[in-house]
């Protein structure tokens, strides 16, 4: 038999080990919500860093596009100094973004008193003195320090943010780590002293885990997002240096004596023509597209002749040389007369690039409407793409970005169409390759209240 005072130590060394097990257990459980929460933390200083990485991104695409609208305006008196206005307001909103962002990031990586703080402060400065120079009207001191100041210090801000986002990553993994090990213990102990318990925390951990699954997908999204932004900025300043690299090369060789003869100056006079048209083509649709974005897309309606409209647009391609068959008939619509001949711009362009002569626009009246078919005899759209066709940045495939394409031109013929009361279609038929336009007619347009609408 077991005497007393034996059976008593048994019970004191079983109470002990029991409780002993159960403050392992009770600390394995604060022990992994601490790790849960420094992983927490953890993730909301990585989410402030992407955050401030594509802020800066941002801040260095509207200070350029600020700058290179308000130099194309100036350039081109004719041109509607809105869009400067409207490039300018965009960069100042997004400086405002970049303080607020760098206050965040600055909790929540205590960079006060550090490098990353003075290189955050060097960025927003270079910004604020470009636009200095863009409101003084100096912009060919503008653009220079685009180059020289603005986009060193971008790559510095860039590069340090970097590496403290990488630091926190590191310590986010070391962190799942630490959790998935304390996890294993507690389950293995709660397994064999409280089953019922185990239930729960088995429960409590899986939704931890699918929240860092969450999270984690999260940021691989936000990643992902930034990286398309840095594409597409990276494709739209290729594109809109190409013709200006052509126009700059064109004007060297009149000023090299290409004026001496005549007809060399003619055609070098229409290829400046034709390369400034689509950089206008492309610059105008980078502006309608952010306008539509912000909801300050406008709309100015009134009656005009569609077929002269058609004309118009068409006569800078026609000069040049381009050969298109035009058969539209006369008839007054009532849209705008602007945005009705970006419309017939980009789809005559679309069909250049894509397409296959001969290429040719016609304009007929129907029951709809006005119909406007821009034709090619190309091999049409794959029907993979087809689906997609209005949608942006939308090209053959996987292809990149083409030459003078930066993804928008058919959305932009939607938005605006539809903006005006009309549609926009394609289709395939007779070996022709057919972009639809249907704008209202005059004539019904007057049974209806007329104002200008805001898209």
């Amino acid at each position: 038999m077991i005497r007393k005072t034996d059976r008593l130590k048994l019970a004191v060394v079983l109470i002990g080990v029991v409780a002993a097990v159960l403050l392992i257990a009770v600390s394995a459980v604060f022990a992994n919500a601490y790790g849960a929460r420094r992983a927490g933390d953890n993730a909301a200083a990585l989410h402030r860093a992407e955050t401030m990485l594509a802020s800066a991104a941002i801040v260095r695409t509207q200070v350029g596009q600020a700058a290179l609208v308000a130099t194309y305006v100036a350039n081109q008196p004719e041109q509607d100094v809105l869009a400067a206005e409207v490039a300018r307001a965009e960069a100042a909103a997004a400086l405002a973004d970049y303080e607020q962002v760098a206050g965040l990031y600055a909790e929540a990586y205590a960079v006060e008193g550090t490098g990353t703080a003075e290189l955050i402060t060097a960025y927003q400065s270079a910004a604020t003195e470009l636009l200095a120079f863009v409101d003084g009207g100096e912009l060919e001191t503008a653009n220079d320090l685009l180059g020289s100041s603005l986009n060193p210090a971008y790559t510095e801000v860039v590069a340090s943010v970097a590496s403290d986002r990488d630091d926190t990553v590191n310590d986010l993994a070391a962190a799942q780590t630490v959790i998935g090990r304390i996890s294993e213990i507690a389950r293995f102990l709660v397994a064999f002293l409280i089953p019922s318990a185990a239930i729960l925390l088995y429960r409590w951990a899986a939704r931890r885990e699918r929240h860092q699954a969450d999270l984690e997908t999260r940021l691989e999204a936000q990643r992902a997002l930034n990286k398309a932004k840095d594409e597409f900025v990276a494709s739209v300043s290729h594109e809109l240096r190409t013709p200006l690299t052509s126009i700059y090369g064109f004007a060297q060789l009149l000023a090299e004596g290409g004026y001496e003869d005549p007809s060399t100056t003619s055609a070098l006079v229409d290829l400046i023509r034709g390369e400034a048209d689509e950089l206008s083509r492309m610059v105008e649709d980078l502006l309608t597209a952010a306008r539509a974005d912000a909801g300050a897309l406008a709309y100015h309606l009134q009656d005009f002749e569609a077929g002269e409209a058609v004309e118009r647009a068409l006569a800078p391609l026609l000069k040049a040389g381009i050969s298109l068959e035009l058969n539209v008939e006369t008839a007054e619509i009532y849209a705008d007369d602007f945005r009705f001949r970006q419309i017939i711009r980009n789809l005559v362009s679309n069909a250049r690039r894509y397409g296959g002569e001969p290429i040719g626009v016609r304009g007929v009246v129907s029951a709809e409407g006005y119909r406007v078919t821009v034709y090619d005899h190309g091999e049409g759209v794959a029907p993979h793409v087809s689906d997609r066709l209005f949608q942006r940045f939308v090209h053959q495939g996987h292809q990149p970005l083409l030459v003078g394409s930066v993804g928008l031109g058919l959305s932009i013929v939607r938005i605006l169409a539809e903006g005006m009361g009309g549609g926009v279609s394609y289709e395939r038929a007779n070996e022709e390759t057919r972009f639809v336009v249907v704008i209202p007619l005059a004539v019904a347009a007057r049974m209806a209240p007329r104002q200008e609408l805001a898209s």
